[in-house]
């Protein structure tokens, strides 16, 4: 699930900064570069665990907003190769009544310190 939300906000991303250029403008051997902000918002949705005494929903995990740039070198005028980069995003995970009970860090290739 947490893949479709980054995939989501990259797709939006995407789209927005397409949205930006009038289509005759981009054409065959162009190069697009895009920056800005995404948001990773994960489903912190957690079922009730009888065996930990844990209710529904009393885990959760925090969204993170990153800068990201993204690269489009176009191979014909309608079809584009596609390379995103973004600084890793960290998200806090909680416990209710516990507080922060961990960290995970997504990035690309880069271990969590």
């Amino acid at each position: 699930m947490k893949n479709t939300a980054l995939l989501s906000a990259i797709a939006a991303a995407t789209a927005l900064g397409l949205a930006s250029h009038p289509a005759a403008a981009i054409e065959k051997g162009d190069l697009l570069l895009r920056f800005g902000l995404a948001n990773v918002n994960p489903n912190d949705g957690s079922d009730a665990s009888a065996s930990l005494g844990l209710p529904a929903d009393a885990i959760g995990v925090d969204d993170d907003t990153q800068l990201y740039i993204n690269a489009t070198w176009m191979l014909t005028d309608n079809l584009g190769l596609d390379i995103l980069g973004a600084t890793p995003f960290t998200h806090d995970i909680t416990l209710d009544g516990a507080g922060k009970v961990g960290e995970n860090q997504v990035g690309l290739g880069f271990p969590a310190e």
